[in-house]
């Protein structure tokens, strides 16, 4: 997983001044992609216990803190949806997706812990991140919990880059065509946000056509959904397309 912050611009973002104060923080959001399903014993060694570079969000309605990984420990880190409405939904898996990976490679790059945050919840269309929908909700409660943890901790709110990892639940003949706008309303709205700088690098995650769910029906709009994700991250700035 490239550093999304580099592909972005080059250097270094920074949402505050310089220092080891600083508490660099990694957003993503997304549906199950993002939200992650391995099956316990796959995980690769060097990924395989607590790592405690990287703190990640916890916050499931009652208790909201920052912890240490600990990638085995399904009971705390399976999903950050508060109430866990989703723990066990996979049945014997370890929830984490792309990001045990990204934390991994972005704690390689930097010398500061990394604080991750995920804002994830499987077979949701990108509308659920509409105003006044509970993932949005959800969004913006962990943005102003976290902020508030960080800075009583006395460290700086260095936020780095979101991760986008979402789609599949678009692909029909109605949304699909509607991506495009779709997405380019969700950046502006979380650019616009009080706990986000302006110009935060925002990476999309191009969408797989082997998806679980992408069947004979969905298949065909995944051209589309690609093609409508790339339009968008050209259309504004510090927005990468990953293709790879």
């Amino acid at each position: 997983m490239r550093n999304p912050v580099l592909l972005a611009g080059g250097g270094t973002f920074s949402g505050g001044p310089g220092g080891s104060t600083e508490a660099k923080i990694y957003i993503s959001g997304g549906q199950s992609n993002d939200l992650g399903q391995i099956p316990l014993g796959q995980m690769p060694a060097y990924l395989d216990g607590p790592r405690s570079n990287v703190q990640v969000w916890y916050d499931n309605g009652t208790t909201a803190q920052f912890e240490a990984i600990d990638p085995w420990d399904n009971t705390r880190h399976f999903d950050y949806n508060p109430g866990g409405s989703q723990h066990g939904s996979f049945g014997n898996k370890v929830g984490w997706g792309p990001g045990i990976e990204a934390t991994y490679r972005w704690g390689q790059d930097s010398t500061s812990t990394i604080y991750y945050i995920k804002n994830a919840y499987g077979g949701e269309e990108i509308s659920e991140w509409n105003v006044g929908n509970q993932r949005w909700t959800d969004l913006t409660n962990y943005l102003t919990h976290a902020k508030s943890a960080v800075e009583a901790d006395s460290k700086i709110w260095d936020v780095q880059s979101f991760m986008w990892i979402q789609g599949e639940s678009d692909c029909t003949a109605t949304l699909a065509p509607l991506y495009e706008s779709a997405l380019t309303d969700l950046i502006t709205r979380i650019r616009a946000l009080p706990e986000i700088p302006a110009g935060m690098p925002f990476f999309v995650v191009k969408l797989r056509s082997d998806c679980w769910n992408l069947n004979s029906t969905f298949s065909p709009h995944v051209p589309t959904i690609r093609g409508r994700s790339r339009c968008c991250c050209i259309c504004n700035e510090r927005c990468v397309y990953d293709r790879s």
